[in-house]
């Protein structure tokens, strides 16, 4: 009598179709064509013939089911960098996950770099709101290949004054406390008048002097 498969083919076809549909939509379109490739690839070689030529038959079927998996895991596997930044003050920090089927499996998240605007908003007491964006920078296909995305971006070229530490902030905060009109004139002009030399006078004020910057009329 013969004895029934453990898993018929039907479930794993369905099973391959869903992972499928799936990568279209949490990994890349690309990479859920190169899956398609290889589950392709893997039914020619379920659903061969062994009848005649069994031998070579089950060589052929070996070289197969080797291509679809190798195809499968560079579709499936990756590791990517992705560059997470603020459209509002552009504090931004890097994020490196390892994925499967576009799912993140292990993740790090490298510590936030402060933009000048955003710390100066903080120091008058209106902080940025934040409204994050990601860009995908770089893709190690199958932990091995580099490609589609495999780009960089130039990071902290504004970021923080060489001199703006911790008294300097302490200084602005009692600023604003002190002055809460001319606080708001200031973060008006900064954030919505893009007027950063204004910041930086003001800052330079910060530093040189031995007390919070003069009343301006």
């Amino acid at each position: 009598m013969r004895r029934k498969p453990l898993i018929r083919k039907g479930t794993i076809f369905a099973a391959l179709f869903a992972i499928f549909i799936m990568m279209f939509w949490t990994s890349d379109w690309l990479a859920a064509v190169g899956f398609g490739l290889a589950s392709l690839i893997l039914i020619i070689a379920i659903t061969m013939p062994t009848n005649r030529y069994a031998r070579w038959i089950r060589v052929l079927r070996f070289l197969l089911i080797l291509i679809a998996i190798s195809i499968a895991w560079f579709s499936i596997v990756d590791h990517s960098r992705w560059y997470e930044y603020c459209e509002n003050c552009d504090d931004h920090r890097f994020v490196d996950e390892t994925r499967i089927c576009g799912i993140p499996v292990i993740s790090k998240n490298h510590p936030y770099h402060i933009n000048t605007v955003s710390q100066i908003r903080t120091d008058l007491g209106m902080p940025c709101t934040h409204s994050f964006q990601r860009m995908h920078l770089v893709r190690v296909w199958g932990l091995a290949i580099c490609a589609r995305p495999c780009s960089s971006v130039t990071c902290c070229l504004s970021s923080g004054e060489r001199f703006y530490d911790n008294a300097v902030s302490q200084r602005i905060r009692q600023y604003a406390a002190d002055r809460p009109d001319e606080a708001r004139k200031l973060y008006h002009r900064i954030v919505n008048l893009d007027d950063f030399d204004a910041m930086h006078r003001f800052i330079s004020e910060i530093i040189t002097s031995d007390s919070t910057p003069k009343r301006r009329p």
